[in-house]
């Protein structure tokens, strides 16, 4: 099945200011706020290009699933009625063209009862942001007039769940950037004990080789207490008495290590062995009709983001062939010279290529993060090999370690 994922960017500004927000890396404070002069939200005139643009893709391409996530800036500053008007636009002009899927990323402060409505009429999961509890998340994620927005997110997650229990949501998901300061276990205990969460995603910051140390030096922090971190959270996790409770980035790693083949390892790494060279780039779609790859990328080389091409003066097979997609398909073929010989390489693949990135190298060096995840496939490995669910072990050799990629 040929899975196409869009980003659509339906509102680019926000009601809070998350200080690690990859999407406003280059945009002043008082451009990310939703003001009277500056709303940067989509327009049916756009969504109707959208569907044009797809449409006529989803044939050229060969495309099976479409997944369409509304995504920020913050989505749930769209008025409700444009929003309900989009997606009736998007399910009119595509459904009987390709199998359609919805998702949503909110920070979970606007959502209300009539939103949910909306989520349980177009069948949309939402992913909510939270870092924690209160004591953490509150740290970063904050209002513009600083102020704390734990309490009011958690709110929207309570409401969420009532149409979860009563079956008119299918599930909710919460998404987590790890700050190795805070105690892992403590956050585990927040989302399964306090808050019943049964999906979450922990992701590693969007750092790299350039913009890593004055991380380290603002906050103390070494690699190793992500890996740290990476193992308290596992644990708290494997020992816990509810199986339904769901890590992406821990199951993937599980399944990988046992054998599964088709894994995307989103979380630690590019593509995995499943990858078979024909899989198609994430599409990114602004609101005002501009289009580029996969955002997340806003932190490391500038090409890969520049947004000369719209939904107006592009195809999509156009899109596909363009420059941009070009350098991600090269970084995705090309392992990292250090990693060619690593015991981890065919469950980390490298790692993410946004914690890859160097000015110097460009992607041609393992993850920022590589010290830690060795540290959490160790911890997991021998968990597997103790239940007697792999019978040896992947690292018999010792792998690399960053210290001495470093010294290379």
């Amino acid at each position: 099945m040929r899975l196409l994922e869009v980003i659509l960017k339906t509102v680019e500004t926000c009601n809070i200011n998350c200080s690690y927000c990859y999407f406003y890396v280059d945009t002043s404070v008082s451009e990310r706020q939703i003001t009277k002069f500056n709303k940067k939200i989509i327009s049916i005139d756009v969504i109707e290009q959208l569907v044009l643009f797809l449409r006529n893709g989803v044939k050229k391409m060969k495309i099976d699933l479409m997944r369409i996530v509304f995504h920020g800036g913050e989505p749930l500053l769209q008025n409700k009625s444009d929003f309900d008007h989009m997606c009736s636009t998007l399910v009119n002009g595509l459904s009987e063209h390709v199998n359609l899927e919805f998702g949503i990323q909110t920070n979970g402060i606007c959502i209300h009862y009539a939103w949910l409505e909306l989520f349980s009429k177009y069948n949309i999961s939402p992913g909510i942001s939270l870092d924690g509890p209160a004591k953490y998340n509150d740290m970063q994620r904050i209002d513009f007039s600083g102020r704390g927005t734990h309490e009011r997110v958690v709110k929207g997650i309570r409401k969420t769940q009532e149409f979860v229990n009563s079956g008119r949501i299918k599930r909710l998901s919460t998404i987590s950037v790890i700050d190795a300061r805070y105690s892992a276990k403590e956050v585990f205990d927040h989302f399964a004990r306090e808050l019943e969460i049964k999906g979450m995603s922990f992701l590693l910051p969007d750092y790299n080789y350039d913009t890593f140390p004055a991380h380290q030096e603002q906050t103390g922090l070494n690699i190793e207490d992500y890996g740290n971190f990476l193992c308290e959270l596992f644990e708290s996790w494997i020992n816990y008495d509810d199986d339904s409770i769901d890590i992406v980035l821990f199951r993937q790693i599980v399944m990988l290590m046992m054998g599964g083949k088709t894994v995307l390892m989103a979380d630690t790494g590019p593509v995995s062995s499943c990858d078979d060279g024909d899989s198609l780039p994430i599409l990114t779609v602004y609101h005002d009709g501009r289009i580029s790859p996969d955002d997340t990328y806003l932190t490391t080389d500038k090409n890969i983001n520049s947004k000369n091409k719209t939904l107006s003066n592009s195809t999509f097979e156009e899109f596909t062939e363009s420059d941009q997609v070009k350098i991600l398909k090269e970084i995705r073929r090309n392992t990292p010279t250090a990693c060619l010989n690593c015991s981890w390489l065919k469950i980390c693949n490298g790692g993410a290529s946004v914690n890859r990135y160097s000015s110097e190298r460009g992607f041609d060096n393992p993850s920022i993060y590589c010290s830690a995840l060795q540290m959490l496939y160790k911890h997991i490995e021998n968990k597997l090999l103790i239940d007697g669910m792999i019978s040896a072990p992947f690292s018999a050799e010792a792998p690399l370690s960053l210290e001495t990629y470093e010294a290379t």
